[in-house]
C-alpha cells in the first residue's frame, strides 16, 4: 500500500514536473533562438540601416559614385521624375568632398581650385532640388547643365587617366571627340582662331566671367577692321571661355580659354559689320545662360566707345 502510494506520489511528481522541464528546456532553446535570430536581425539591420553605401578608397572610385548620382538625376529628368530629384541632390556636395578628401596627390593649387568648386556643387545642388521641387523641368535642366559644367572643371584638375580606373565619361565631355569648331564642348585651342591678327591692338575691351555663368558686359563692342584687344578675366573659380564662331559655324572667331582666377587676351579683327553670338563652351555653361553678343559697328560708327 505504501509502496503504491510512493510510486503514485513519484508519478504525480513526474508529471507535475515534466511540464516545467520542458518549459524550462524550451525556453532554454527558444533562448538560444532568440539570441541567434537577434544576431542576425542585427546583422541584416547593420547591412541596411546605413543609408549611404561604402565610399571608395580612390579618386576613380569616388569620382564614379559622383557621377552615378549626377546620372540618376539626369535619367530622373528625362523620365519626367522631378519628385525624385530633391532626395538624390542632397548628397552630391557631400561626394564631391569625399573625392577630394580621396586625392592626397593633387598640388596645393589644384587641390584649392577643387575645393572652391565643391562649394558650386553645393550650390548648384540647391537650384536641382529648389526648380524639381517646383516641377519646373527647364530650370531643372538648367540646373543639371550647371553641375555638368562645375564636374568637368572638377575633372581638369586631375592627370589624365586618374578618374577613369572605373571608366565613366561625362556625355559629351570628351575633348577630343568632337572635331574643331563643331561643338559647344570642345574648347581647347585645337586651331588658331580666325579672328586672330599679329598686329597691335588699336582698341581694348574687357570682359569678365562668373560662375553665376554671366559674362560682364554681355553686350561687346568692337570697330570693324580695327585691331582690338579682347581680355577675358576669370573672377570665379571654374574654368571659362568665351567663343565667337564665323557665321559658317567651321571655325573660331574669337576664342579665349581662362582658367580660375586668371587673365587672358589676344588681339583680333574682324572686317565684317553685325551681331554674333558670345558663348562659353566649357559643357553645361552655354545651356545654363553663359551667352552674350559680339557687335561688330562699322568703322565709322559714332556710337562706339572702347572699353
Amino acid at each position: 500500500m505504501t509502496r503504491t502510494i510512493l510510486a503514485g506520489a513519484l508519478m504525480a511528481a513526474v508529471l507535475l514536473g515534466a511540464p516545467f522541464v520542458a518549459s524550462a528546456d524550451a525556453g532554454h532553446g527558444q533562448g538560444k533562438d532568440a539570441d541567434a535570430t537577434s544576431k542576425d536581425e542585427h546583422h541584416e539591420a547593420s547591412e541596411g540601416h546605413g543609408t549611404a553605401p561604402m565610399r571608395s578608397t580612390t579618386p576613380a572610385g569616388a569620382w564614379t559614385e559622383l557621377m552615378a548620382a549626377r546620372d540618376a538625376i539626369a535619367s530622373d529628368i528625362e523620365n519626367d521624375a522631378l519628385g525624385e530629384i530633391h532626395e538624390k541632390s542632397e548628397p552630391l556636395a557631400e561626394l564631391a568632398a569625399e573625392l577630394l578628401e580621396r586625392s592626397g596627390d593633387l598640388d596645393a593649387g589644384k587641390r584649392a581650385r577643387v575645393e572652391a568648386a565643391i562649394k558650386h556643387v553645393a550650390r548648384v545642388a540647391d537650384a536641382l532640388h529648389v526648380a524639381a521641387d517646383s516641377e519646373d523641368a527647364a530650370a531643372t535642366r538648367k540646373a543639371l547643365s550647371q553641375l555638368d559644367g562645375v564636374l568637368k572643371s572638377i575633372r581638369k584638375q586631375y592627370p589624365a587617366g586618374a578618374l577613369d580606373t572605373e571608366t565613366h565619361e561625362m556625355p559629351g565631355h570628351d575633348d577630343h571627340s568632337v572635331a574643331p569648331g563643331r561643338g559647344h564642348a570642345e574648347h581647347a585651342h585645337m586651331q588658331r582662331p580666325k579672328g586672330v591678327v599679329d598686329t597691335p591692338p588699336q582698341a581694348v575691351v574687357r570682359v569678365r566671367a562668373f560662375d553665376r555663368l554671366r559674362f560682364e558686359p554681355k553686350r561687346i563692342e568692337i570697330r570693324a577692321g580695327i585691331p582690338t584687344r579682347i581680355e577675358l578675366a576669370n573672377v570665379g573659380a571654374i574654368e571659362h571661355a568665351l567663343v565667337v564662331k564665323t557665321p559658317d559655324g567651321e571655325q573660331d572667331w574669337v576664342h579665349l580659354h581662362v582658367p580660375p582666377g586668371a587673365t587672358e587676351s589676344a588681339t583680333y579683327q574682324l572686317d565684317t559689320p553685325g551681331t554674333y553670338p558670345v558663348l562659353c563652351t566649357i559643357p553645361g555653361h552655354t545651356e545654363g545662360g553663359m551667352i552674350g553678343e559680339l557687335v561688330v559697328l562699322s568703322a565709322h560708327d559714332p556710337t562706339h566707345q572702347d572699353r
